[in-house]
């Protein structure tokens, strides 16, 4: 009758489900009702949008408190999703038996396919022709979910609940048995429906029993608003990428990724790194490092080769390196390369760590992962494979290699321009300079210099000439824009801060000195992203620019002017992220590395960088990494002496002055967006 199941409880006794599920959704029910009556009084009125910065204060009011493990915000919001994660199984499961309930005859066996002597694929999906038996032998647990990873088909609703009631016979014994484990294995050698796998194994509960590692991140939330998911899910996102990378690819941009992953013996090993990547995660710092030692018996446990277990180890302890490297250090540092390509060894493995990287980028949320991010890994693994393959400039004498490019270059200029100025221009540039450029950049370069020269009637750039070149690179998503002006103290910052003031945004940017004159190179994106196509941005840079570097615009009044008239405003449910200055003096060899981790604001590289020249420091190259409102802005940097900096006060002085500049700068701008806004 239409009042069947007026009630949960009905639906129990109906054998809708069983009257656990009953209480889990009661008790879902009455945290969500309270949470909401919270979101309701903090918001004086009716607001249910859990927003970031009303989860702490609810936290508290919910009485989760901070514990030396976790944070009281951390624990209320893994209660959340563990109710709403009951919640929607819950509804899920209803529904199916409710499409069982209509449906008017059972299938008959003409309509189910056969998979093997126990089971078969019906309407509602995998199935088994013995349910009253099924869960005798321990194992068929385990051949349940193996039947999803051969056919890409989900569990019939009734195995669901087959497999829920028999949870309890995943004994220490069965965790420790031969057939067990490989079966376990057996599913991460399938390509293509792995991560469908897991995720039914980790929704019906079934994984967290077998893996009893997994339970620690089950649920676990990471509190910032770069990880769109719960550490339980952005694993499972990790996997399915990965099953993506044995599909066809529709666009080329995705034809490397598919190729290492086609030429793959042991994807086993990939899956088995994208599982236990972040198994350590919300256990201290060194997350990597730690979960490398929780995985590492569960490997050997599930009965994975010495030499496999050395590969998963490898991927878990390095999988944030590529990320690191590419998005903050200087990739034509020959000796980082190096450096790196040492610790990679063998070319699986860099094609290993390429593809976890890629999974873990794209499984973060929809602003960890773009073009530009892409093109960076991809030189940081062409740069590697080419010094693991021995066709680096290892072995090779540089000063050989810059004579080589010197002596090709009068080729590629036009003959008019073939003169003394070119050898001394050549003279000028440091060896470095041969080796950011490919010769034909470099007497692209000298050519313009000397049009402007030849066109303006003068032998040698003054203050405030201006020679610009911009090419968009529209699949990446960028522009290059090289710059040629005469050198003066503090040009980086005149040129962030006029770029700035036209919302043009810095991805990365390096500068070389040659003689009396700079050559600075900017890649580039318009705000809010993409290559610079716009002509009356650029023209109104180039005008600013011009002006600043006769000193007809003073550069701190066009910032200023900007921040008052950009119609930035404050993101309430964004937190605002502590101010953080790090100086690393060992990654390279050439220059002290300043790093600066600080919420994200119009000028804020404007600001880092007139402060860098303030402390007498020379930045010669810039790499700017965004994640939703937090900047991490890397930039190398010489002494007023032109070398690295090694007096630990020095490097002391910088970082706290540095620090309380950002801070008093940052304070200032959030102060003003206020009033703005209550105005």
């Amino acid at each position: 009758s239409s009042d069947l199941c007026s009630s949960l409880e009905d639906l129990a006794i109906a054998g809708v489900c069983d009257h656990k599920s009953v209480e889990e959704v009661r008790a879902g029910m009455a945290f969500l009702a309270e949470l909401r009556a919270g979101l309701h009084f903090l918001a004086g009125r009716r607001d249910d949008r859990l927003k970031f910065d009303a989860q702490s204060q609810l936290a508290n009011q919910m009485g989760f408190r901070d514990t030396p493990g976790r944070r009281g915000v951390e624990s209320f919001m893994r209660e959340y999703y563990r109710h709403a994660s009951h919640l929607d199984f819950f509804g899920r499961r209803v529904r199916a038996k409710a499409r069982l309930f209509l449906r008017q005859r059972p299938s008959s066996d003409s309509k189910r396919l056969r998979l093997d002597t126990n089971f078969f694929i019906g309407a509602g999906g995998v199935n088994h022709y013995y349910p009253h038996r099924f869960g005798h032998d321990p194992n068929e647990l385990l051949l349940a979910f193996k039947q999803i990873a051969d056919t890409g088909c989900d569990l019939d609703i009734r195995l669901v609940d087959l497999i829920r009631s028999k949870l309890d016979v995943i004994s220490h014994e069965l965790l420790h048995a031969g057939d067990a484990n490989r079966i376990f294995l057996e599913m991460f050698k399938t390509r293509g429906s792995v991560a469908q796998t897991l995720n039914s194994m980790m929704k019906i509960g079934f994984l967290e029993r077998f893996v009893p590692e997994f339970a620690w991140i089950r649920f676990l939330p990471q509190h910032d608003v770069y990880h769109q998911y719960t550490v339980d899910l952005h694993t499972i996102a990790v996997l399915e990428h990965i099953d993506q990378f044995a599909q066809p690819y529709g666009e080329t941009e995705g034809q490397l990724l598919q190729t290492l992953f086609s030429k793959l013996d042991h994807t086993e090993v990939l899956y088995l790194a994208g599982l236990f990547h972040d198994v350590a995660k919300g256990l201290g710092a060194g997350h990597e490092v730690r979960g490398e030692h929780i995985a590492l018996p569960v490997l050997k446990r599930l009965g994975l080769g010495p030499q496999e277990c050395d590969e998963v180890c490898f991927l878990i302890r390095n999988h944030l390196a590529m990320t690191h490297l590419a998005f903050k250090k200087d990739l034509h540092d020959e000796s980082l390369i190096q450096r790196f390509a040492e610790n990679v060894m063998h070319k699986r493995r860099l094609d290993l760590l390429m593809l976890l990287t890629h999974a873990d980028l794209q499984a973060v949320g929809p602003t960890a992962f773009n073009s530009w991010r892409k093109m960076l890994l991809e030189e940081l693994y062409f740069r590697t494979l080419d010094i693991i393959e021995g066709e680096g400039l290892e072995g090779e004498d540089l000063a050989d290699w810059v004579s080589q490019i010197k002596a090709v270059l009068p080729q590629l200029v036009p003959p008019q321009f073939r003169n003394e100025h070119l050898d001394e221009f050549l003279s000028q540039a440091g060896s470095r300079y041969f080796l950011d450029f490919y010769p034909g950049i470099i007497a692209e370069h000298y050519t313009d210099m000397m049009s402007f020269l030849t066109a303006q009637n003068k032998e040698s750039l003054e203050q405030g000439d201006l020679i610009a070149r911009k090419i968009d690179h529209v699949l990446p998503g960028y522009s290059s824009v090289t710059i040629i002006t005469r050198e003066r103290q503090g040009l980086f910052f005149r040129i962030a801060g006029s770029l700035s003031a036209n919302r043009i945004n810095i991805l990365s940017a390096w500068t070389h000195t040659l003689g009396d004159i700079t050559v600075g190179t900017f890649h580039v994106n318009a705000i809010p992203e993409g290559h610079l196509d716009d002509p009356v941005r650029w023209e109104h840079f180039l005008h600013d620019l011009q002006e600043v570097l006769t000193g007809k615009l003073d550069v701190d009044t066009l910032v200023e002017a900007s921040r008052r008239t950009g119609g930035f405003l404050i993101n309430a449910s964004k937190p605002r992220f502590p101010i953080k200055v790090e100086i690393d003096n060992a990654a390279s060899d050439r220059a002290t590395i300043v790093e600066v981790y600080a919420h994200d604001r119009p000028g804020l590289l404007y600001d880092i960088t007139r402060k860098l020249f303030m402390l007498g420091l020379n930045i010669i190259l810039t790499k700017i990494t965004t994640e939703i409102d937090q900047a991490a802005d890397i930039f190398y940097v010489l002494g007023p002496d032109n070398s690295k900096i090694f007096d630990f006060e020095h490097m002391d002085r910088i970082r706290s002055e540095l620090q309380a500049h950002l801070t008093a700068m940052e304070d200032a701008h959030f102060n003003s967006q206020r009033i703005g806004m209550s105005s």
